[in-house]
């Protein structure tokens, strides 16, 4: 179901009266928050969700919606560390930091980079992190 919203949301791209990619947008989002309502530590479907609401534009005011998916792959990947490569881990804590600091919260997004530079400064995310 999250992968038939995301799809139904990119299939606004191509919609060319205003309306109806919005009507497309709203669909598809109401087909995601579906999708982690039934399977909330789903970690795929928040992954998908949380980018899709990243790459749309404010005005669907979709945010907060990224960084609570992004906070529950967090805490995902810290309660099955298996499952969650460095790589990975660290694309979640940079992206929310990112996420955060787009939010106009820096001390939080600065914690965020701190974590991230602290466990996995060998990595590409921790690279192009703010550093302290």
């Amino acid at each position: 179901m999250c992968w038939q919203g995301c799809l139904t949301v990119i299939k606004a791209r191509y919609a060319s009266f205003p309306p109806i990619k919005a009507y497309y947008v709203i669909a598809g989002l109401g087909k995601m928050d579906k999708a982690v309502e039934a399977a909330p530590n789903m970690a795929e479907c928040r992954y998908i969700r949380g980018q899709t609401c990243l790459q749309l534009p404010s005005m669907f005011n979709r945010l907060d919606t990224a960084i609570e998916d992004y906070r529950a792959l967090d805490r995902l990947a810290q309660q099955f560390p298996d499952a969650f490569g460095a790589e990975e881990h660290a694309d979640i804590l940079y992206t929310l930091g990112s996420a955060l600091e787009r939010r106009g919260d820096p001390q939080a997004a600065a914690d965020y980079f701190s974590r991230l530079q602290s466990q996995y400064s060998a990595t590409a995310s921790a690279r192009k992190s703010p550093r302290e």
